[in-house]
């Protein structure tokens, strides 16, 4: 699998610090503007118990939670090493000049997506702040319909939607599938996963977006964009 970070500088950061390792990887790019999951891909099963549950209260990372009823938490806990593909974990090599890598936050998105318009810049204002404390990020791009993908035209669409980093494709949604989709009636494919340096799924943002907003009007997507902040911050202490 061909995973590769954008040649082109971060929006306001400048040269990706995979760029700079000299780091090729290789993405897929997933999400949907009617976040419509496509006939015949979930089947519902019982939530298995975890610790993600129950707004305002926190979690084991002591992150708020994102409610119950969106779903995730039957994944936080899991290892994801046993879905994911081992290429993606190459984006945890340290970036240079800092310490070790500590988690690794993946976002299946597309093109044409109002949620991903609002959420991979969010990613990227992430990327921006912690890259340096050890979080590295992978923008994963699934089209809809399922297609064959060039990685170039991907990485060409995540920068212009205002993110930088690393990108990979799940161009038939195998991946999304396995992790995400299979297992319960999910009511987004734009969803994230933040995972720490062990493998292990930590945090479950079930999307469909979150953006780090003062507008009283978006205040649910600032409510998720600080549940996800709060467990960055768990992390990659300082």
């Amino acid at each position: 699998m061909d995973i590769r970070s954008t040649k082109r500088p971060r929006p306001s950061q400048g040269a990706t610090w995979a760029a700079a390792c000299g780091l090729v990887l290789g993405c897929v790019l997933a999400c949907s503007p009617s976040e419509t999951v496509p006939a015949g891909s979930p089947a519902s099963v019982e939530d298995a118990g975890t610790d993600f549950a129950g707004t305002g209260s926190p979690n084991a990372l002591g992150a708020p939670r994102i409610p119950e009823s969106r779903g995730g938490r039957d994944l936080v806990g899991k290892d994801a090493r046993e879905v994911l593909p081992a290429e993606w974990f190459q984006v945890l090599a340290p970036p240079v000049g800092t310490g070790d890598a500590r988690a690794l936050l993946i976002r299946w998105w597309t093109v044409n997506c109002p949620h991903c318009r609002v959420s991979l810049p969010a990613i990227e204002s992430l990327r921006g702040e912690f890259e340096s404390k050890g979080l590295a990020t992978l923008a994963v791009f699934h089209p809809k319909p399922p297609r064959a993908v060039d990685v170039t035209e991907a990485r060409e669409s995540a920068f212009d939607l205002g993110y930088g980093g690393p990108v990979a494709v799940d161009p038939e949604w195998a991946i999304l599938r396995d992790l995400w989709l299979n297992d319960a009636d999910r009511g987004a494919t734009s969803a994230s996963f933040l995972v720490d340096a062990t493998g292990t799924i930590r945090f479950v943002h079930p999307g469909p977006q979150f953006q780090r907003s003062d507008d009283p009007s978006l205040a649910a997507d600032r409510a998720d964009f600080d549940a996800l902040l709060a467990a960055i911050e768990a992390l990659t202490p300082d």
